[in-house]
């Protein structure tokens, strides 16, 4: 079993200059091969992905000698990556690989088995990370959580002006189930997902939504403007004169102080929301050992704009991937209900179904017409998802 931790790291400049490097080296090879696969689509040639990393490693030397300052594992990687990328196009006949941009604000290389040391230090909670062709450690802000384990992989990540590095664990089976994680009991639970509540259990239990963006989204609104005005010079220009070099048109250092505000407000809103979302779904698999959810088409969903922002800043994708891989982990079962059952509009206590426009989403209590019950819509649609799921 295989399992990841993302640790946050504390560079120094020289470090993060290395870091940076190493990913635009990443970016331009993975650019590189792309627009080479590219051409070779256009003119109808067969794509031969040996024979581009061939050509590659031959020219880079004298063309790309900068590729030398980092770790040769960054340069090598893409390829990889590209290869399954195309891999994947050519079986689904969509989503072709694209472009990566610095100005993205995102960036990674990847180090591999071999590429890295861990190294101990006073302070066991703060190790630090050594990588190939750099002189000093870099400081990680927490622990490796699973000792026990063998580290796989190492991937180093930029988000805005953050650093983290993500490893991959390989750990024996029976060892999460057996001694970290283990369900507490055998209960049964159904859960309905909405915007009010996150998550409604059967058990009258209910995580309120936090709106992680929703809060944040006047203050962003706010610096997003002044991104706006602090644009480069030519776009102000009616006229350039024939003096000026392409230095002229680069965009001011302001223009990316403020880009890194509006970067470090979405980063905020991201780890709040996937923070808030692991509390949840530990809480869950570790107390119910058979999980009832419904089978949400979460994409048609996002097509109502009036609720789109709502559903967007709740992640309902994440919480389904969470629930399952953690439940697999504790040798939990979940089961879905087809996304056509309506347990919304179903009582369940005699099974009466009201009709198509009977229920708007304005109505937050569900009555029976039949056998006059009275209880909280979401409340109610959980009850019949955990019955439906498990057939009580």
């Amino acid at each position: 079993m295989i399992l990841g931790q993302k640790i946050k790291l504390k560079p120094n400049n020289k470090q993060k200059t290395y870091i940076r490097k190493a990913c635009g080296n990443a970016r331009l090879a993975w650019n590189w091969w792309l627009a080479q696969a590219k051409k070779k689509l256009q003119q109808n040639e067969k794509l031969d992905f040996l024979s581009l990393k061939k050509e590659f490693n031959a020219i880079k030397k004298i063309e790309y000698p900068f590729v030398y300052e980092t770790t040769k594992r960054a340069v090598q990687q893409p390829f990889i990556y590209l290869k399954q990328a195309f891999s994947d196009y050519f079986k689904w006949k969509k989503w072709m690989p694209k472009f990566k941009k610095k100005k993205d604000g995102y960036g990674s290389f990847y180090i591999g088995n071999g590429g890295f040391k861990v190294i101990q230090t006073d302070n066991p909670k703060r190790p630090k990370l050594h990588i190939a062709n750099l002189k000093t450690p870099i400081k990680m802000m927490e622990w490796i959580r699973f000792k026990e384990g063998r580290i796989v992989a190492w991937e180093v990540l930029i988000e805005g002006d953050n650093y983290f590095v993500s490893l991959q664990i390989e750990l024996p089976d029976h060892y999460l189930t057996d001694i970290y994680w283990k369900c507490e009991n055998q209960a049964r639970v159904g859960i309905d997902l909405w915007v009010n509540a996150v998550a409604t259990l059967s058990d009258w239990t209910a995580f309120p939504n936090i709106r992680p963006l929703k809060n944040v989204l006047d203050k962003l609104k706010h610096e997003q403007r002044k991104l706006s005005r602090r644009i480069s010079t030519y776009k102000r220009l009616w006229w350039i004169p024939e003096s000026w070099s392409m230095k002229d048109f680069d965009k001011p250092k302001r223009y990316y102080k403020q880009l890194n505000k509006v970067r470090r407000i979405h980063l905020r809103v991201k780890q709040l929301r996937k923070n808030y979302l692991h509390q949840m779904t530990t809480y869950i698999t570790r107390k119910y050992k058979y999980v009832g959810l419904e089978d949400l088409n979460v994409s048609g969903m996002l097509k109502n704009h009036k609720l789109a922002l709502a559903i967007a800043d709740v992640w309902f994708y994440e919480f389904r991937r969470q629930i399952e891989y953690k439940a697999l982990i504790k040798w939990n079962e979940v089961r879905f209900v087809d996304r056509w059952f309506a347990s919304t509009k179903t009582c369940h206590k005699c099974w009466y179904r009201k009709g198509k426009d009977d229920m708007p989403l304005s109505e937050r209590v569900f009555v029976c017409d039949r056998c006059w019950y009275k209880e909280n819509r979401d409340l109610n649609a959980s009850i019949n998802i955990l019955k439906e799921a498990f057939k009580i």
